[in-house]
């Protein structure tokens, strides 16, 4: 039996040798050399005449192309799961070409996990109360996660502190949203903290995490204006709508390779498409 033309798992099998993949444009040209070197051709060609046999030879081509360069993504969430639902329509709209691998809650009644299982998504939860400490715990959060192969940690609502052993396991590879704009306001009750010390402007902040609190680099920012009478309700429901939009613009720069980290900066690199 032939060894298949790719490997899934994102890197190509050549001669029974593995080859990495590379950007898309690489990628593409790849993989139409493969199926050339499965033929027996010298170049690549699909039917002029035949429209439906191309459009379909097309459609399987594309489909190839994204099962080899798609990125995994595990989400953290304690609530409700409403950013979590901003990044599932991202990606069943085709806006996100990555995979949900899994959904984790510290929370067995967070409702979240039930949006994760109304879209096929396997949501599991895990209880740090069952564990003896936090590292026993993040452990074996760790181990989950390294059997899903995911490539980020995303944390959308997850109400606890990484410890430096989960951090680093997944050196920038955890990012973040914080409904306010960092550095300002940190930590928890960000928006009663913004009201109590009378900001005209506040916003969220999507970022890398380090061991700090809410201190890793940034990767964007958005803002709302603070109106007279304000609650910590009112101003909360501006920010998360703010938050539906940026988190999945965030993923979308980490999944197409567009983010660079060079200390404390984040340096988006143009699309080239």
């Amino acid at each position: 039996m032939k060894s298949p033309p790719f490997s899934l798992k994102g890197d190509f099998l050549k001669n029974n040798q593995r080859v990495p993949s590379g950007t898309p444009k690489s990628n593409n040209r790849r993989i139409k050399s493969l199926i050339c070197e499965e033929r027996g051709n010298d170049t690549f060609h699909f039917p002029q005449r035949n429209h439906g046999a191309q459009k379909a030879a097309n459609g399987l081509f594309a489909t190839l192309l994204r099962m080899v360069i798609m990125k995994k993504i595990a989400v953290f969430i304690s609530g409700g799961g409403s950013n979590l639902q901003s990044i599932i329509d991202a990606v069943e709209s085709g806006y996100l070409n990555i995979q949900i691998s899994v959904v984790l809650s510290n929370d067995e009644e967070a409702f979240g996990l039930t949006r994760a299982g109304n879209h096929g998504i396997p949501a599991l939860a895990v209880k740090h109360g069952d564990f003896e400490s936090r590292e026993k715990y993040e452990t074996r959060l760790i181990e989950i996660l390294d059997g899903y192969g995911v490539d980020l940690v995303v944390l959308a609502g997850f109400m606890r502190v990484l410890t430096p052993l989960f951090v680093n396991h997944f050196h920038h590879r955890i990012i973040n949203i914080h409904p306010s704009i960092l550095p300002s306001f940190p930590g928890t009750h960000s928006q009663k903290q913004a009201l109590d010390y009378g900001v005209r402007f506040s916003g969220c902040t999507t970022h890398f995490v380090d061991e700090g609190t809410d201190t890793g680099p940034i990767i964007i920012q958005t803002v709302v204006p603070v109106l007279p009478g304000d609650t910590e309700e009112s101003l909360g429901s501006r920010i998360l709508k703010e938050e539906h939009r940026i988190f999945p613009e965030s993923l979308k720069l980490w999944s197409e390779g567009r983010i660079l980290i060079e200390g404390r900066k984040v340096v988006i690199l143009p699309d080239e498409s």
